[in-house]
């Protein structure tokens, strides 16, 4: 679990991506909840060049995405919401790749 500022990142450690070791992942932050694709290095695909190279976020209880991320923002449009942006970016730094010791 992360907190960034007042979001929370809860990834669910029962979720079926885990079990069958695929990329994708699934959790909680702040009122939303979402799947994500991640790698172990960042790429120039991922959200801000990092590890996040999809994302799916809804609003708990929601099957509609209120953001969605495939390699590039959905219809080019990057969320412009404050809490929609404060999820991504929690969610973003959760899962970056931690720094190399020199």
């Amino acid at each position: 679990m992360t907190q960034t500022d007042t979001m929370t990142v809860e990834v669910d450690k029962q979720s079926p991506s885990l079990l069958n070791q695929s990329n994708w992942l699934r959790g909680k932050v702040g009122n939303f909840s979402f799947e994500a694709m991640v790698f172990e290095i960042p790429s120039q695909y991922g959200i801000e060049n990092g590890t996040v190279s999809k994302l799916v976020l809804r609003s708990d209880g929601s099957k509609r995405p209120v953001a969605e991320y495939d390699r590039g923002w959905n219809n080019d449009e990057e969320p412009t919401d404050p809490e929609i942006m404060a999820a991504v970016d929690a969610i973003v730094r959760h899962f970056q790749a931690p720094a190399k010791a020199k």
